[in-house]
């Protein structure tokens, strides 16, 4: 209705512009079709579980594919590695917590979102943000 108003050159009400406080991802939004089921559930569990110590051998094994099936699968699927995929959802993770506990000590942050320690979270943020978790937190205040 509005744009009508406007294409006929009539008054339209002043815009309300909301600030958006966040997004919430739906787990339909994380879905990666993939077309090995064990592949398929072993993505999902990195997904699931990347917050913890958990090794992309150990995930393979559980669920009963080879580790190099399921790096070909996921490569020519998605166009990266699952190693790139576990570092990705670590540092985005990573980034929540720093904007959202601008308090919380950067070696907490590292083990909280699966790194382990500093030197991990540090190497992520250099590869993958080009800047250092504390510079990133600066930024996002």
């Amino acid at each position: 209705e509005t744009l009508d108003r406007l294409m006929r050159g009539k008054q339209v009400p002043p815009v309300t512009r909301v600030r958006v406080a966040g997004v919430i991802e739906r787990t339909s939004t994380n879905t990666t079709a993939l077309p090995h089921p064990g592949v398929a559930r072993m993505l999902q569990d990195v997904r699931t579980h990347f917050r913890e110590p958990v090794s992309l051998e150990q995930l393979c094994k559980k669920n009963g594919v080879l580790l190099r099936t399921a790096q070909n699968v996921f490569k020519k699927s998605t166009g990266k590695t699952l190693q790139a995929e576990l570092i990705r959802l670590r540092t985005e993770y990573a980034k929540t917590l720093l904007r959202e506990n601008p308090e919380m000590k950067l070696e907490a942050v590292a083990t909280e979102s699966g790194f382990g320690n500093r030197v991990g979270l540090a190497r992520a943020f250099a590869k993958h943000c080009e800047v250092s978790p504390g510079r990133f937190r600066e930024k996002a205040k």
